[in-house]
């Protein structure tokens, strides 16, 4: 784990960490402590083997994020991605926006078909899906956030 991320946890953070990694400490550690044990015991980049979302094989990774085994593989991936995200933002456009149309077609049930769809070819190839949850919220909290405008409370104003 990187000293980075580590100072920005908190002590309870890091002790779980501890625990989950087996580190046992013969009294209750300092922060200093558990921080010092948390990088000491953290896999050198060449103990962390990969499996490549795209094609399955097994590579050593250079980088804490890495998913696939080569440029040829991440570009075949990313192509994949953008021409599947291409044909969703068709079909859920035509949901959002012709209702009466998308109703008479069963548009929702096409989309839940063709997202099944990818999913065999993907799971026949041996792919795997590589956004994890951490990812999204990370890069897209935006979809989570909610306007519910201005709400007083307090005396004289109702909620």
């Amino acid at each position: 784990m990187k000293a980075a991320a580590l100072n920005e946890m908190t002590f309870t953070e890091l002790l779980e960490v501890a625990a989950a990694r087996n580190i046992e400490f013969t009294a209750a550690p300092s922060r200093a402590e558990l921080h010092e044990a948390l990088v000491d015991a953290a896999p050198t980049l060449a103990e962390r083997d990969c499996a490549c979302a795209e094609c399955g094989e097994t590579f050593a990774a250079k980088r804490d994020h890495a998913n696939f085994c080569s440029t040829k593989c991440r570009k075949t991936w990313n192509n994949r991605r953008a021409t599947r995200g291409a044909e969703l933002y068709d079909l859920f456009m035509a949901l959002r926006y012709d209702r009466k149309w998308s109703s008479t077609v069963g548009m929702w049930q096409l989309i839940c078909r063709l997202a099944s769809e990818w999913k065999r070819m993907d799971n026949e190839a041996g792919r795997t899906y590589v956004r994890p949850e951490k990812w999204l919220e990370a890069n897209r909290a935006w979809l989570k956030s909610i306007n519910l405008g201005v709400v007083k409370i307090g005396r004289g104003n109702k909620a």
